[in-house]
Parts: structure tokens; sequence; C-alpha cells
């Protein structure tokens, strides 16, 4: 059991809802050093939990100037954008997505600006990213790259005032 990779992924979700979050990441780890230790092994809920435990942690962390986790944010919502255009992993993919809204209301400093930009593009709508860091997409450009490959990127999945995908009923 100690070689299983969701046995850790479970200890850190618990952890997560008990608010330790250095204990959320210590096991996160663990389930991905067991994830990478197993051939094949699929990481796609530990990667959900994961961009969901960052988007939380850094969400707690507003008055702090510094997004430490931004670079894991980001290569976390590659991997999830990547599952919304799979109809099994669709759902599950939106659901970690919600915590989008909640991380960049609490983190819409000036001193986060360029993060902000990066994550839904400059003006928030979908027609202007010129301020987008070069070599960085835009949240939407991303669901749209993604979902776009198997069909028209649909409205519904994304909050067009914040620039956040969201689940819809």
């Amino acid at each position: 059991m100690n070689k299983e990779p969701l046995f850790w992924l479970q200890y850190s979700i618990l952890m997560l809802d008990s608010q330790d979050f250095v204990a959320a990441e210590n096991f996160l780890a663990t389930a991905y050093a067991r994830a990478n230790a197993s051939p094949g092994f699929q990481t796609f809920q530990i990667d959900t939990h994961a961009l969901r435990l960052f988007l939380l942690i850094e969400e707690k962390a507003a008055e702090t100037p510094t997004v430490t986790h931004f670079e894991s944010i980001m290569e976390k919502l590659d991997v999830v954008i990547s599952m919304v255009g799979e109809e099994s992993h669709r759902p599950y993919a939106l659901r970690v997505l919600t915590y989008i809204e909640p991380f960049i209301r609490a983190r819409l400093s000036a001193a986060w600006l360029d993060g902000k930009k990066c994550l839904i593009g400059s003006s928030g709508t979908p027609d202007t990213y010129a301020t987008t860091p070069p070599g960085r997409h835009s949240l939407f450009e991303r669901c749209q790259g993604y979902v776009g490959k198997r069909g028209t990127f649909q409205k519904e999945y994304f909050d067009w005032e914040l620039g956040v995908p969201k689940l819809t009923n």
C-alpha cells in the first residue's frame, strides 16, 4: 500500500481539508514520486488535486506580493485544461478550474498584475492579449486551443466577466 500513489493522494486531500498546506504538499510530492515509480500510471487525479492545492495555498496567502506556486499553477493548468477536451475527464477538470476565480480575486493587486494578465489576458476578454508575457497564452487561449481541437469552444464554460472557466448546470 505504501507504493500506491492514490494512497498518498488521499492523505494530501485529508491534509488540505484540515488546512495543513505543508503536509498536503508533502503528501502530494510523495504521490507524484510513487506515480513516477509506477510505469504507465496516469496522474489525472493527482494533477487536479495539485492544481486545487496550489490555488488554495496562494488564495490564502493573498497578503503576500509573490505567488510562490505560480509556475506550478501554470504547469498544472496546462494538464487540467487538456482534460476539458476529454469527455470522461471534463467534469473533474471543470470542477477544479472553479478554484481559479477566488484565487484571481484574492490576487488582484497591482504587484501581481503580470500574473493576472498571463492567466486571463490583458483585457479579461478573448480579443486582446497584447500584454500577455511572451511565450505565455492566457487561460482562455489555452482552453480554446485544447477544446478547439475537438470542436468549437463552448462559451458556457467560460465566465466572460472575470475570464475564468466555470461549471454550468
